[in-house]
């Protein structure tokens, strides 16, 4: 019996030591560069003060794998939330902190001096992992690594032979260490959260929406329609669609439709009907006609508005304007506007509840309105925008034709008139 039992318990300790030398094996077998996947958190934490000198927070927070694209599809996602919090007026008494946050993914290229590329609504953000120790943006600032550890046994060479990491992302060469590199070398794109503004996507059109976009020239068969039409705007308008990226300088304007477009930081335009509005180049925009809105979320900078009787610098707000030639109406919802008139008097601070109305004769001091009835009537007009299934679009003018027309009928015309007036001359003859 104590030959069965020694024989039993030889068998259980060959049967575990086979089973643990199995795991310890497959463990060995998935390293990757040397490493085991692991889940990188990273973070950074800025505070500033806004234009109007009120505390601004922004909180980032990366997850992405340590191996990333070069341990295969299952490790190459990577997430940032950038959650800013800023002080906005309550509509009552006083100020509360409020949160705004924005999902951003991408991928991770892998290794501790690996790209990272993340995007939301078609914008995008970079950040360069340097020694698996930070993230390194664009503009300087960094995250911390929260686990740099997992970076502690990587190396270079993968230990089978099959998967290697993308040189090319690395600016690396057979032979030579990994050079980062320079900010100055970054590709420029698109950017929100801390980057530098970009200019915003057409996110929800309604009806009829067109964009004009500043690299269209109008043909000479445009030209000679709008110089007998006396139309005078020499832009080309072209039917707009949801997701279409606005360019520096192009003007959205809508007849029967309305529209919303986007930035990738959560600021926003809505357009009522026979609106529009030029995206100045030199950044701002301009007001031509019409009745719009816009939340304004690039907390601690300005943008400014710009009309025919005056310029509104925004602040970090929520507005809404009515624009009618020279008569405009121009309400804050949220947040503060310092609102200049161009008849040569002093800017006027608006916050809050506040409106002013402008027109030849000059701007009037602030007025109150109801906060509330104004909101609740742009929260419908978004709403039914993006409930709305009419996307029914301009069709774009067939000049070319227009003009056949036109010089069809004065053919025809002096066709007609002159066997007209060769037959009078005729008969006065005779």
């Amino acid at each position: 019996m104590k030959k069965y039992f020694s024989t039993l318990l030889v068998l259980v300790l060959i049967v575990f030591t086979f089973v643990f030398s199995s795991q310890a094996f497959a463990q060995n077998t998935n390293l990757i560069h040397g490493v085991t996947p692991t889940k990188i958190t990273a973070t950074l934490h800025d505070e500033y003060l806004d234009v109007a000198g009120k505390p601004v927070t922004t909180d980032d927070s990366w997850e992405f794998w340590n191996v990333g694209v070069i341990g295969g599809d299952q490790y190459a996602k990577a997430t940032l939330t950038i959650a800013t919090t800023t002080m906005t007026w309550d509509g009552g008494t006083g100020e509360i902190p409020t949160t705004h946050s924005s999902s951003w993914e991408g991928t991770f290229s892998g290794g501790p001096n690996g790209k990272l590329t993340v995007s939301s609504a078609g914008y995008s953000i970079e950040g360069q992992l340097v020694d698996g120790q930070n993230i390194v943006y664009k503009n300087g600032k960094s995250a911390t690594v929260n686990n740099p550890d997992a970076f502690d046994k990587w190396t270079e060479k993968s230990d089978t032979d099959e998967i290697t990491s993308d040189k090319t992302d690395l600016n690396q060469e057979d032979g030579d260490s990994i050079k980062l590199p320079t900010t100055e070398n970054w590709d420029e794109q698109p950017a929100g959260g801390m980057l530098d503004t970009s200019f915003p996507k057409v996110n929800k059109v309604m009806g009829d929406v067109e964009l004009s976009d500043p690299d269209n020239r109008p043909s000479i068969w445009q030209k000679t329609w709008r110089l007998i039409t006396n139309t005078g705007d020499w832009r080309v308008w072209e039917p707009a669609t949801s997701g279409q990226q606005i360019k520096p300088g192009s003007s959205l304007k809508t007849t029967a439709g309305r529209a919303i477009m986007e930035f990738a930081d959560g600021t926003k335009f809505i357009l009522d009907r026979e609106s529009k509005i030029t995206f100045n180049a030199a950044g701002g925009f301009t007001i031509e006609t019409g009745t719009g809105y816009m939340e304004y979320r690039k907390y601690g900078k300005k943008i400014i508005l710009e009309t025919r009787r005056g310029k509104f610098a925004i602040i970090g707000t929520t507005v809404s304007w009515d624009v009618d030639g020279d008569h405009i109406q121009f309400q804050v919802i949220e947040g503060q506007v310092e609102a200049d008139p161009d008849d040569g008097h002093d800017p006027i601070m608006l916050t809050a509840g506040q409106e002013v109305l402008s027109d030849e004769f000059g701007m009037t001091a602030p007025m109150n309105f109801e906060i509330n009835s104004s909101q609740a009537r742009w929260d419908k007009i978004e709403q039914e925008i993006i409930n709305s299934s009419d996307t029914k679009k301009t069709a774009p003018v067939n000049y070319l034709l227009l003009a056949a027309i036109i010089i069809g009928v004065m053919v025809i015309f002096i066709g007609a008139i002159i066997p007209i007036i060769l037959l009078l001359r005729r008969a006065k003859k005779k």
